[in-house]
């Protein structure tokens, strides 16, 4: 490979391998997309056009295409977990198409033994349409079961490794976050990924594939190790070849990234190995099969779709102006999800009133139709509610009732949910050592399921822990690592905490220019985004930034501004907190008796708080004036 500097040469190096039975392959959706078949981005810009349209909201499509980063499998799932048939009008469009010459390449291939193994993340059956017309024989492993009992050099062979399943057994498929997030799924597709990359002297041929599947492969490729030669081809329209060094997902992998025109392979390999292929292209509507399944949903069902997609890339108004609207139309069901979703937006605005009301008036409902997942998912909400206003002790109950239910039905994504707002608990009562083993826990398992959100979220407070100890070289690592994925993710609210976080470790560097760059960035996230506790914070961080930097006017101007909000939310920590710095201030300027008198109203709050952390810090104060 070190010598190759064009297509020509690089055809002949891999068909000199696939003589040799040197090389396995790798291939993703736009393999079949000459067949007819939407890529992953085309399928999500073709819903929210279609539901933007049906509700005369065509301006909120183009919002939503500007922001949405929101990973495949959340976007998908938000369609497929709900009771009117999604699921099944999404396995008819990949029932579409005929194969064409990347699949008959392929067939060729294993037909004449120069190929005997291919592992793919496409549910279509394409290849295998290709295979029965080449006359070949084939197994395809498809399932857990399957995967499970796979041994390396044994069994049939060729053999086809569909690791999301296959479309002629529904029953496999894995395209959501939730059906990829059980230990089952996630052990066995480590197992056959680990069988099919540790092959001493064989290259790996990546062809079609993009890389996104950011909860699943990629998670197991960045936690293993491969013996093998990765050589990902990376698809260009134009004609120029380049060789580049891997990049992610295949950090410290061995191999090369090749950039080209994909057809160019292809047609360059039939013609060095003498095979006649049609060169096929089909323009299969698959759109129509949408408009059909979209014609069966009421208003109330479309105004829940749009909502939530608007709620998960950040857009809070306009999320809650299409769901408040759904109300008016939903079914006593739907009711229940857009009240649910509500708890957010309500959440973000601080009216933890409103949001009890909605948890509280769901959770029956959802007890009603059977919807135990959904019943674990508001108790953890009611303890979010609590945590945030203080009350931690009925917090803690809310966690450990969720939590409880997520492991009697194995939802990992609420397992790891609940672990980490328990760390928090502990956090913010001064039990750092329990809060960070609380962490670890979720984050090992967040990183085994491939949750990029809930890695994040812990990296973060893992982050918080390391800076509250001093280690702040360690905390900026993995605050540094949370906001590249939070940024990647592209949450608003959550990045700007990243943002703020980080930012308070700068300080504590006495790198103040970035850190002031870096706060007004996080308020200015959360003032797009209307989340006044986040405005709140934000305010009184750049509050202490000044007070560091012995600017005690310019501080207690934030301060001021930070409180009057936090008093507006009922965020009592919060006003404990400003207490305790106006009072350091009155310290500063030798106004003993008004700093007395601020410790003590801090101390009164975090006393009435149960917080004993925070009790401590005032009484400290007190006992310093």
């Amino acid at each position: 490979m070190a010598n190759i500097t064009s297509l020509h040469e690089f055809v002949n190096y891999l068909m000199s391998r696939i003589r040799n039975r040197k090389v396995i392959f790798f291939l993703g959706a736009g393999i079949s997309k000459n067949s007819g078949l939407p890529l992953a981005k085309e399928l999500k810009s073709y819903l929210l056009k279609r539901l933007c349209d049906d509700l005369q909201l065509a301006y909120l499509h183009e919002k939503c295409l500007n922001n949405v980063s929101l990973p495949f499998e959340s976007f998908i799932q938000i369609f497929v977990d709900y009771p009117k048939g999604f699921f099944g009008s999404f396995l008819e469009i990949y029932k579409l198409g005929k194969p064409n010459a990347n699949h008959f390449l392929m067939s060729n291939l294993i037909k004449d033994g120069h190929v005997s193994e291919i592992m793919t993340t496409n549910f279509d059956i394409l290849l295998e349409e290709a295979l029965s017309i080449t006359h070949v024989n084939f197994s395809v492993l498809s399932d857990e079961k399957q995967f499970l009992s796979a041994e390396k050099g044994k069994g049939i062979s060729p053999v086809i490794y569909k690791l999301h399943g296959s479309i002629d057994n529904p029953n496999s498929i894995r395209v959501t976050l939730n059906m990829i997030a059980q230990k089952d799924l996630f052990q066995s597709r480590l197992k056959i990924l680990s069988h099919f990359f540790d092959r001493n002297d064989v290259d790996v041929v990546f062809l079609g594939y993009s890389c996104s599947d950011e909860f699943d492969i990629n998670v197991l490729i960045r936690n293993m190790k491969s013996s093998a030669n990765i050589l990902y081809i990376k698809h260009s329209n134009n004609t120029l070849f380049t060789i580049e060094p891997l990049n992610y997902p295949f950090q410290g992998w061995s191999g090369s990234q090749i950039v080209c025109n994909t057809n160019d392979i292809i047609r360059e390999l039939s013609k060095g190995f003498g095979y006649t292929i049609p060169i096929t292209s089909s323009s299969e509507d698959w759109t129509v099969i949408i408009d059909e399944w979209c014609d069966t949903l009421d208003l109330g069902d479309k105004y829940y779709f749009l909502g939530c997609i608007l709620s998960d890339i950040g857009e809070i108004e306009s999320s809650n102006a299409v769901l408040e609207k759904g109300l008016e139309y939903a079914t006593e069901y739907v009711k229940a999800r857009i009240e649910n979703t509500l708890v957010r937006v309500a959440l973000m605005r601080s009216d933890y009133a409103s949001a009890r009301l909605r948890l509280q008036s769901s959770i029956p409902i959802f007890k009603k139709y059977n919807e135990t997942m959904r019943v674990a998912e508001s108790l953890f909400r009611l303890g979010q509610i609590e945590k945030r206003i203080g009350n931690y002790k009925e917090a803690k109950k809310y966690f450990d009732k969720s939590l409880k239910i997520c492991k009697e039905i194995d939802y990992r994504l609420g397992i790891e949910r609940s672990l980490t707002e328990i760390g928090m608990l502990y956090k913010r009562t001064g039990n750092f050592d329990k809060a960070e083993e609380k962490y670890a826990e979720s984050l090992s398992l967040s990183e085994e399921i491939g949750d990029l959100h809930g890695i994040s979220n812990n990296l973060h407070e893992l982050g918080i822990i390391k800076r509250k100890s001093g280690e702040y070289d360690v905390a900026e690592k993995h605050l540094k690592t949370a906001l590249e994925i939070k940024t990647k993710l592209g949450n608003k609210t959550e990045l700007a905490y990243s943002k703020g976080e980080l930012a308070l470790v700068l300080v504590e560097k006495k790198d103040y220019p970035s850190a002031e760059i870096l706060l007004n960035e996080c308020l200015k996230l959360f003032k797009e985004a209307n989340d006044l506790y986040g405005i709140s914070h934000a305010l009184h961080e750049i509050g202490n930034l000044y007070f560091r930097k012995k600017e005690l006017q310019k501080a207690e101007k934030y301060y001021l501004k930070s409180l009057k909000i936090k008093q507006r939310i009922s965020d009592h920590e919060g006003i404990a907190n400003v207490y305790g710095q106006i009072g350091n201030i009155r310290m500063f300027q030798g106004l003993r008796n008004e700093a007395k008198k601020y410790f003590r109203k801090c101390y009164q709050i975090y006393k009435k708080l149960k917080n004993k952390h925070g009790m401590g810090l005032a009484k400290k104060c007190l006992n310093m004036v």
